[in-house]
This record gives structure tokens, sequence and C-alpha cells, in this order.
């Protein structure tokens, strides 16, 4: 769902609270009874006539952006699922595999539960600090540079100058990044996080590994410097265009945890500010829900882990950190 992953995290927690109602994800079942995802209404949209591009694929020994690890010490069982916080009505039904990992799990456990009215206080009060006051601008508060690079990419994407001026730059960088999302044919209504979510219901406990208010003060935190790197990057990213969102959508639908990995690490440079960006979202956030993890995984229940994509794979990330703590992980 790259500092973009990230970004993108944050966008839909705002995205949530924000915008109108939106569509949502139905759990449908077909004439085998097997469960399948779509966009509208089970009763509007029947198997028996279901369109092509929503048909489940005939490759149910493709690989998935699923793993499952096994605690060699605790017999502690888990299933890691790989989330975009955005999609398309093209990602859903879901394949078989993920489907019938959850539909086994007794938990699930998401990065932050955004149904919670917790998290809702948390956006409010966010975006309330997320305004300069009055007689304070984005555009005194960065470089020239950063402004006018800004305000083209805004103008290509439909954004009003008078919308950003107000904004940090934090949030000028999250307005961007899910403008461009949008401009590209993705939907926080078809994120992955959000279709388990509400397919749990009452069905299964739901737990968070963080929570809408940490991801949002991690944000907050960011001082001057690191504010306008993070525009910066959500700019750059912006300029790809719908290319780069499909990139990461491919990665996704081909299970490859590791060109996920390399899509991510583009995003960032070795200057100190853009080095301090990524341990701070990607390095330091990955060690403590792994550690949450291996703490969950020993009280005997099966649990089913749905977490940003972007932490996932290579050297620094949560399939890494599980095996160096003693677990078996592997894709089913």
């Amino acid at each position: 769902m790259t500092a973009r992953i990230t970004r993108i995290l944050a966008v839909a927690l705002l995205a949530c609270f924000c915008s109108g109602a939106q569509a949502g994800i139905h759990k449908c079942l077909n004439e085998q009874n097997k469960v399948f995802y779509q966009d509208k209404p089970c009763q509007d949209l029947t198997t028996a006539n279901l369109p092509s591009h929503l048909v489940q694929p005939g490759e149910p020994n493709r690989q998935q952006f699923l793993w499952k690890a096994t605690s060699l010490s605790s017999k502690g069982e888990a299933y890691l699922l790989g989330s975009l916080h955005f999609g398309t009505k093209e990602m859903y039904p879901l394949p078989p595999k993920i489907t019938d990992a959850f539909n086994v799990s007794d938990v699930l456990v998401v990065e932050a539960d955004l149904q919670s009215a917790q998290a809702n206080d948390a956006v409010k009060k966010a975006l309330a600090e997320a305004l300069y006051p009055e007689g304070v601008s984005l555009e005194e508060n960065v470089k020239p540079g950063t402004w006018r690079k800004l305000l083209a990419v805004a103008q290509k994407l439909g954004i009003p100058e008078a919308r950003l001026r107000q904004q940090k730059p934090w949030l000028a960088a999250l307005t961007i990044t899910i403008q461009s999302l949008a401009k590209s044919g993705f939907d926080p209504a078809m994120g992955i996080d959000k279709a388990f979510v509400k397919d749990a219901g009452a069905k299964k406990p739901i737990l968070q590994l963080e929570s809408a208010e940490a991801q949002l003060k991690l944000l907050q935190a960011l001082n001057g410097l690191e504010q306008e790197q993070w525009l910066i990057q959500a700019l750059l990213d912006a300029d790809k265009g719908p290319a780069l969102f499909q990139e990461v959508a491919d990665a996704w639908q081909k299970g490859d945890a590791e060109a996920m990995d390399m899509i991510v690490r583009r995003s960032f440079d070795t200057s100190p500010t853009s080095v301090k960006l990524f341990q701070l979202f990607f390095s330091e956030r990955n060690a403590s829900m792994a550690k949450k993890i291996e703490e969950m995984t020993t009280d005997g229940r099966r649990y089913f882990f749905v977490i940003g994509a972007g932490h996932l794979g290579g050297e620094q990330g949560i399939v890494k950190l599980l095996e160096a703590k003693g677990f078996r992980v592997e894709q089913p």
C-alpha cells in the first residue's frame, strides 16, 4: 500500500474518518459455498453473473503475499498477510489460500483498529494540530523549490492551492498521496485490512499491533526538516503516476516480498534525514511488531496478522526478524 507504504497507511486512517460514504467490501458465497469478496452487495452481484475480472483466478497454488510462522519453542502459529491499505476491485475475490488461512485462525490482528472510537478521536486531534495557525503558511515553512514543486503537482492532481496553504508538510504529503492514489484508481474502501476487519465482525477477536494514535504521533513528532523530506518523497512518488502504484499492486499479487522491499527502499536516499525516516517508519516499527508477534503467539491460539506489505520483506523486515527469533517462516 517506501515511505509511500507508511503514508498510505496514515492516509487510510484519515480517509476512513474524513471522507463521505464510500463503497465497501462485501463477503459473499458462491454456488459451491466458497467465500468471495466483491464491491457490491451480494444480492446485486452473484457468481452467476460475476464479471470476468472478479472471477477467482484458476491458480490455486500461486504464491501469495502470505506467510505461516511457527515458533520452534512455543509451537505457536500465526499467518502473516501483507496488506495494501488502498486497493482496486480487481484484487477481489481474495485467493482461497488467504481466506482459508483466515478461516482457520482464532484471532485477527491488524496494525491499527480503525473502527475504534479511540482511532476516531486520534484522527480528529491530529487533524486539528496539522494546520498552521492563522497568519502562518506552508509556503514560508518549506524551501521555495519545494513549494513550487508542490504547486505544480497539486495543479496536476486538481488540488486547490488554498487547501494546502495552511497544512503542515506531513499533512500536505498525505493529501498529495491520497489524491495521487485516487487518480490512479486506488480506493481506501478496497483496502485488504479493511476487508478482514469487516469480515471478522463478532466472529473473531480483533487486536492491534499499534494504534491509530501511535501512528499519527510518529508523523506529528517529525521536525520541520523531516516533514519537508517526507513531503518531497510524496511529490516524487506522485510524479511517477499510476505506474508506481501498479508496481506495488503487482508485487503484492505475485507474493513477492523482495520486490516490495526494493520498491520501499527506492524512496530513501543516503542523506541523514532520509535514513532517519526509514528507521522511524520501518526498522523500529518492524522490530516492535515482531516482538509483539512473538509474545502473542505463546497462548495457544492461531493468529492472523494483517500488516502493511512493506514491513515484511528485506533484511530488516518482519519475516527475517521472526526467523532470528526462532520461528520457521514459509509461504504456504
